[in-house]
C-alpha cells in the first residue's frame, strides 16, 4: 500500500525538481520499489492463503458479506467479483503484476493470467485490500 500511495507523490516531486536523465534516482525511486512491492504482494497472498487454509477466513468473509476485492475479467470480456480465496490464488499464479496508479485516490493492482482462456486479468482495489486487513486486525 505504501508503494501505491507514495509513487504518484514521488513522480510529481521528480517532475518538478529534476530535469534531464536521472537514471539512478529513477531506479531507486521507481524500479526497486515496484520489485519489492511485487514481492510483498506475493508474500501477502501466500500468508493469507495459509491463514485461510487453517482458519477459514474466506468463510468468515462470505458470512459477513464483505465486499469483493475487485473483479475478474474473463477472456470473453465478462466480469465477475473477486473474493478472498480467489484473490490469493490469482496473485500467486499470475504471470505479471501491474500497478495502475493513474488515480492517486484509487490505486489498483492488476494481475495477468498465465492461462488466458480461463481468465484474462484481475483488478484488486487497494482500498478494499486495506479494508479487509483492517477488519482482520480489529
Amino acid at each position: 500500500m505504501a508503494y501505491a500511495f507514495s509513487t504518484p507523490v514521488l513522480s510529481k516531486w521528480v517532475r518538478e525538481n529534476f530535469r534531464g536523465e536521472w537514471k539512478y534516482l529513477h531506479k531507486a525511486l521507481f524500479e526497486i520499489p515496484v520489485e519489492r512491492a511485487n514481492f510483498a504482494l506475493l508474500e501477502f497472498a501466500t500468508q493469507f492463503r495459509l491463514l485461510d487454509d487453517r482458519h477459514k477466513i474466506s468463510d468468515y468473509f462470505k458470512q459477513t458479506k464483505y465486499p469483493p476485492f475487485g473483479k475478474v475479467t474473463k477472456q470473453d470480456g465478462t466480469e465477475e467479483p473477486l473474493y478472498f480465496r480467489d484473490m490469493t490464488n490469482k496473485i500467486m499464479h499470475s504471470s505479471a503484476i501491474e500497478w495502475e496508479l493513474s488515480d492517486p485516490d484509487n490505486p489498483i493492482i492488476i494481475c495477468h493470467s498465465p492461462d488466458p482462456p480461463r481468465w484474462l486479468r484481475v483488478e484488486i482495489q487497494i482500498s478494499h485490500l486495506a479494508f479487509y486487513c483492517g477488519g482482520l486486525m480489529s
